[in-house]
């Protein structure tokens, strides 16, 4: 009888021939994951790779949105807690002020009440100037995180823009330049946000654009008052060695009042013009984070900004 053998037929031997882990094997595996769309039209394809990109875009364009919000909830807090902070202490310091020089013109027999309403500013002023004290630098670096930076209209966001340099202005780099709080120059020109430009202190440049600049000023000149005034916290402290009861001398307060006046005045502009300008980069903020159209929202150019808006904000 006669043996057959049977040879493996071509497609038996394909049949058990491994793919391999070779690229051919990965391609071949690619084949059966993404066989759909070999079944696909020109036109299914195109509104499938439509629908990814318009999903990916709403997703974006909706985390973008939540993201504004936050950025002007905290630029919104940023100016109401500077405002109070600052509003409070320097109303309290015109009233010890005011207080000290009232009492200089007053007849004897209204010394208790002169001197009780002393002790009241007094002791309100000290507190109010200690929050201050202590809660400054957080306010300072607030007022450039969330107001300054985040209204920053120039497109250069990297870390290697100017605007994350190192910002040298202080109290002690104003007093080195010799910074003249009663001076008109150390009051910007409030007119308009156009008017405020960079000007020079000696070798310090200060941006009257910039919440944290005018912010650093307003504290330095509120610190020099409250230095110039310790004849008023005296008295009004009942602290004085000869006679507590005793109303401020006339002379003492009018030559008080003749170096104080043009500072307070000074610092009455600084606070009511730094209010208009935080509210002016709060509102940039708003301008710059608002809801988009239609077609800024599926073709992403809802950061547009009119170019005379773009030329406000920038940086001199």
């Amino acid at each position: 009888m006669t043996n057959e053998i049977k040879q493996p037929t071509a497609a038996a031997d394909g049949a058990a021939q491994p793919a391999g882990d070779g690229w051919r094997g990965r391609l071949a595996s690619l084949d059966g994951t993404f066989g759909f769309l070999k079944n696909l039209s020109l036109f299914s394809l195109i509104a499938v790779i439509a629908a990814a990109f318009f999903q990916f875009n709403q997703w974006s364009i909706e985390k973008s949105l939540e993201r504004a919000k936050t950025d002007h909830e905290l630029a919104l807090k940023a100016f109401e807690t500077s405002m109070d902070q600052l509003s409070r202490a320097q109303n309290l310091q015109e009233i010890l002020f005011f207080t000290y020089q009232g009492a200089a013109g007053a007849p004897q027999e209204r010394s208790a009440y002169f001197m009780a309403r002393g002790k009241e500013a007094f002791d309100d002023y000290s507190k109010a100037r200690r929050d201050l004290r202590i809660e400054i630098d957080e306010l300072v670096n607030k007022s450039q995180l969330y107001i300054d930076w985040a209204s920053d209209l120039n497109a250069d966001k990297s870390l290697k823009s100017q605007r994350y340099a190192f910002d040298p202005i202080s109290s002690n780099r104003l007093d080195a330049n010799n910074f003249n709080c009663a001076a008109p120059a150390s009051v910007p020109d409030y007119s308009s946000f156009q008017t405020l430009t960079t000007e020079s202190f000696g070798d310090l440049q200060v941006d009257w654009r910039s919440a944290k600049h005018q912010l650093v000023i307003f504290y330095h000149c509120f610190n020099k008052l409250h230095g110039m005034l310790f004849a008023a916290r005296l008295w009004a402290s009942g602290q004085l060695p000869a006679n507590p009861s005793s109303l401020p001398s006339e002379t003492e307060a009018g030559k008080l009042g003749d170096k104080v006046q043009p500072i307070l005045d000074n610092q009455v502009q600084r606070l009511n013009g730094l209010s208009m300008l935080m509210m002016t980069r709060v509102e940039q903020i708003r301008r710059l984070n608002e809801l988009p159209s239609f077609f800024d929202f599926y073709f992403r150019s809802r950061d547009r900004i009119l170019p005379e808006e773009a030329e406000a904000g920038a940086k001199p």
